[in-house]
């Protein structure tokens, strides 16, 4: 009699351990899909993460790329406002990188023939550095599309002699298809030029009155302009 209690027993551990078989069975195959799924996982992310990271050297190099290209098209075009400004004299445009208040910047800098590197301001006084500045804005303002440039105060400190040399600047950027918006006092600047001329002007009574002109380029009267040019250096002598 008790052996078939022993059998019966020994059955139903049999039965049990299959079925806990079975079980862990189930939770193994559970756990190699879970596996997988997170291998495959981790291996779409790692392969985004190497993408990503090519993608971020690329785009670094096409970033200094442009910025080397920018800093070239800069310094060739300030340097054509220096020779035009100052063409007596030999000075070499330079743009250096610096890191300003955490910002990546460029320093423009004035060498003359001895090979010293000096602020514009600091060579030639604050006239030139407008100049250059105004350079700079419409070249910039060029490598955008953007063919209007709106300046203010437009060179109202400068003197007869600067603005006749910065009118040469300002017709050579017209004939490239440049159309400025200038905010002035001092007409001078214009003379030469095609131009649409608003005056606002106060009147008697304080009544502004405002009159618009539309004048084509009249020829450049070189003996006027020296005349005109010795008379304010004469003015502004003490």
């Amino acid at each position: 009699m008790g052996r078939p209690r022993d059998l019966r027993a020994l059955f139903t551990l049999h039965k049990g351990m299959m079925q806990e078989y079975g079980i862990n069975n189930e939770r193994r195959r559970l756990a190699e899909e879970q596996y997988n799924q997170k291998y495959a996982e981790y291996t779409q992310t790692f392969e985004s993460y190497e993408t990503q990271k090519k993608a971020k050297i690329v785009l670094e190099k096409a970033r200094q790329s442009f910025a080397e290209q920018m800093k070239s098209i800069l310094e060739t075009e300030i340097q054509n406002g220096v020779n035009s400004c100052l063409p007596h004299k030999q000075y070499k445009v330079v743009l250096k990188p610096r890191v300003i208040r955490n910002k990546n910047t460029l320093v423009l800098l004035l060498q003359d023939e001895h090979g010293r590197q000096i602020p514009p301001k600091v060579v030639e006084g604050d006239m030139l550095n407008r100049v250059l500045s105004f350079c700079a804005i419409v070249t910039i303002s060029k490598r955008y599309g953007f063919d209007t440039v709106y300046y203010d105060e437009a060179f109202n400190s400068a003197n007869v002699r600067s603005l006749h040399l910065i009118r040469t600047l300002v017709s050579k950027y017209v004939e490239e298809g440049i159309t400025f918006v200038f905010v002035m006092q001092n007409p001078i600047l214009l003379y030469g030029l095609d131009r649409r001329v608003i005056e606002i002007a106060a009147g008697l009574e304080n009544v502004t009155k405002v009159i618009e002109e539309q004048i084509e380029k009249e020829p450049i009267d070189e003996d006027w302009v020296e005349e005109i040019t010795t008379l304010f250096d004469s003015l502004s002598k003490p």
